[in-house]
């Protein structure tokens, strides 16, 4: 309700600190995932920060009445457009519980997990070989497969990728030519990979997928090239700014994951056995 009337009288900061309130207390309710509440109600508000937030925490304690991964796109969307991998890879990683067969949830978890450095290039490009023999019609699973090729130092099959990439329409423009740029620059093809990279906007991608291009520039001595941007948010840059609700919510998914969840299963596969 703080929340509301700030809103309405066009107070951030106020409606800032009413929703870190309410989240604060969702925390330490133990009878209900109050964080589900929250998210349906700042999403009444159109409070889009309040509604990131709130099903960040809802699904990463992973309990309660939890919205299916599809119906939770809108937000996984937002939270990509700001960078927040850490809680994109942590709320698949929870929903893979409860769809450990939903292949694109697979590929999303596959691919922050090996930007993060949870599964290695190697261990990825087995699981995605897999994923993509069971569904061979989502050109898509290849961007992850082509991720994880550079990273294994084999750009030759990263640009193999390439063509089968570019014919979905689910996703940017950019990732194919960043993907054939590097694979390109990494195997000494540099002037036409160089003039592919010239073109790429790194400000359109998440910081966790600049820092493994920049990684992969630096290791190959590729010299002379202009390094994907590598801006901090806020919450990075000052650690006291981070609010209580966090905390609380970390040990919550630990505790649950250790006690009344299963642990984290590893993806599971349709018909890879």
């Amino acid at each position: 309700a703080k929340a509301a009337a700030a809103r309405i009288q066009k107070d951030s900061a106020a409606e800032t600190n009413a929703w870190n309130s309410a989240l604060n207390n969702a925390a330490f309710d133990q009878s209900r995932n109050r964080f589900i509440e929250i998210g349906k109600y700042a999403g009444l508000l159109g409070a889009s920060d309040a509604v990131e937030d709130s099903w960040v925490a809802a699904v990463r304690i992973g309990w309660g009445p939890l919205p299916l991964y599809r119906d939770l796109t809108p937000v996984i969307a937002s939270l990509a457009s700001k960078s927040r991998s850490e809680d994109l890879l942590a709320m698949c990683r929870t929903l893979l519980r409860f769809e450990p067969h939903n292949p694109e949830l697979i590929n999303n978890y596959n691919y922050l997990a090996l930007l993060h450095g949870v599964t290695s290039p190697s261990a990825t490009i087995t699981a995605q070989l897999d994923l993509i023999a069971s569904y061979p019609k989502a050109p898509e699973f290849h961007s992850t497969l082509a991720m994880a090729y550079l990273m294994n130092g084999q750009p030759d099959q990263a640009l193999a990728q390439v063509p089968i990439l570019k014919r979905s329409k689910r996703v940017a423009p950019l990732m194919p030519r960043a993907l054939e740029g590097a694979a390109l620059v990494l195997k000494r093809g540099e002037t036409q990979g160089r003039a592919l990279l010239a073109g790429v906007d790194w400000h359109a991608f998440m910081r966790a997928e600049n820092r493994v291009f920049r990684d992969l520039f630096i290791d190959m001595e590729v010299r002379n090239l202009p390094l994907p941007t590598m801006e901090m948010t806020q919450s990075v840059l000052d650690p006291d700014k981070i609010p209580a609700w966090r905390a609380a919510v970390r040990r919550l998914e630990q505790q649950r994951a250790n006690d009344t969840l299963p642990a984290l299963p590893a993806p599971t596969i349709p018909g890879a056995d």
